[in-house]
């Protein structure tokens, strides 16, 4: 969590108290405002980061490898064992981003309506008892079943004992994704107000308040559930938008992500070092991804964030494309995968922090990065089928749809979409808030959200 995340404007400290709906508790929030300043907010902060990011980036990093770890399963029989074709095979990639797709906004729903200490758990205990059946399925439609309820829950071995090593991986990360779901029960809080002893009564108050005056306007965000507010999200430019431009990625992430593997094998390697290779450009990219978000949050920069990394991208696959077919460039190749790997990883966080800062009511806001995810793994369904089996080691399909759509989607697009936020935003320059809340109750503007004239995009 960074200082940009939710920003404090003590400006609004000046505002009538009698334009502020609960100006008690508003009040409080404004001294709690300019106690936590400079190095005071900086080390809470980096308090909640400490006890609360480990385990969340845990999470999504293990959910991250139950859904793409197919790659490697590929690698290790399963397509023999199956009796699978490559059509097949992909087609059980397909239908995965099926249900993800659709359970997006449901399980937003829920994680609004039952808490994450609740919610996060029970998905990850139903992911890992769907991974442990993928390792014992023995037929295409059991396979195909197996990936269609993964996707609704997530919204060196070979031959022991005589069974491939790709049930193994399923298997064994199912046991232990079970583990996970126990042990995140205990871990997860609710919210700030339930966070225990490592915050005291100042802090928790101040960001229990903060979340709910994050617009900075001195109104109060609705947290109530209503339906309008997942219409509101439904109709707003920014969902499709964005959408649009995490849609892009996705296909080329998991386009790559389920092939990674198999180029590697294509490349002259054997299964277990092909599998072993695979794991160096995303520890690269990795440490991209928390410098792009550092980037970000300490400049200000949405757009950017995404269009550097997505030409960073644009020039690894450019070097795969080049070399992939000679078995001389074999490292040339490889260094290819991680600029790619590297480009592509950071565009996905970047969508998500710029859809939520730009959507104003929380319920709006969840709604909306809800409905944004799903329209981004729609890029899976895409992704999965591009890299076809007859074509490799070249892959001109494969490595042609992910240059246009990262060209397209994660160059062009977020250069539109700043450019129309940033008219949005001298359109409300242009009326002063005086004339704003002569206009509009406090409640007008709270059920606005982001549409309030007094709410402001970031770019």
């Amino acid at each position: 969590m960074s200082d940009a995340t939710l920003p404090v404007d003590v400006s609004v400290k000046n505002t009538p108290a009698s334009s502020v709906k609960g100006v008690s508790e508003y009040d409080e929030y404004l001294q709690l405002a300019e106690k936590f300043q400079g190095d005071r907010l900086k080390k809470t902060i980096r308090k909640v980061d400490r006890h609360l990011l480990p385990m969340l980036i845990f999470i999504y990093l293990l959910s991250y490898i139950d859904r793409t770890n197919v790659g490697n399963a590929k690698l290790f029989g399963a397509l023999d064992d199956l009796g699978m074709s490559s059509q097949d095979w992909n087609t059980g990639l397909c239908v995965f981003f099926l249900t993800y797709s659709l359970g997006a906004v449901p399980a937003n729903l829920a994680l609004s309506r039952f808490g994450p200490k609740i919610w996060i758990p029970f998905i990850l205990a139903m992911v890992s008892i769907i991974l442990v059946i993928h390792g014992l399925v023995s037929n295409k439609g059991g396979w195909y079943t197996m990936r269609l309820l993964l996707g609704w829950f997530e919204a060196g071995l070979d031959y022991v004992w005589g069974y491939r090593g790709w049930r193994f991986i399923y298997v064994i990360e199912g046991l232990f994704t079970f583990c996970v779901a126990c042990f995140a029960y205990f871990i997860v809080l609710p919210s700030p107000s339930e966070s225990g002893k490592w915050l005291d009564e100042d802090e928790r108050n101040f960001l229990v308040l903060r979340h709910k005056y994050s617009a900075g306007s001195g109104v109060a965000e609705k947290t109530n559930f209503d339906w309008k507010y997942a219409r509101a999200a439904a109709k707003s430019p920014h969902t499709y938008f964005i959408g649009a431009t995490q849609f892009s990625v996705a296909i080329a992430v998991y386009g790559l992500s389920f092939t990674i593997p198999t180029i590697m094998n294509n490349m002259g390697y054997s299964n277990a070092k092909s599998q072993a290779m695979t794991a160096p450009p995303y520890v690269f990219a990795c440490f991209v991804t928390f410098a792009s978000g550092w980037f970000a949050d300490r400049y200000q920069q949405r757009m950017l964030a995404m269009v550097l990394p997505a030409c960073l991208a644009l020039a690894g696959y450019a070097i795969a494309v080049g070399t992939v077919s000679n078995s001389n460039l074999t490292g040339v190749t490889y260094l290819g995968i991680f600029f790619a790997a590297a480009g592509l990883y950071p565009i996905s966080p970047a969508c998500g922090t710029w859809m939520a800062v730009n959507s104003a009511g929380s319920m709006k806001r969840s709604v909306a990065i809800a409905q944004q995810v799903a329209i981004a793994q729609l890029g899976g369904l895409i992704g999965s089928n591009i890299y076809i089996g007859d074509e490799a080691p070249q892959y001109p399909t494969g490595f042609g749809v992910s240059l246009a759509f990262l060209g397209a989607g994660n160059v062009l697009l977020p250069i539109v979409y700043a450019g129309y936020v940033r008219w949005v935003n001298k359109k409300r320059d242009a009326m002063s808030e005086e004339e704003i809340r002569q206009k509009y109750t406090d409640d007008d503007l709270a059920e606005m959200g982001d549409e309030s004239p007094l709410f402001r995009y970031q770019y």
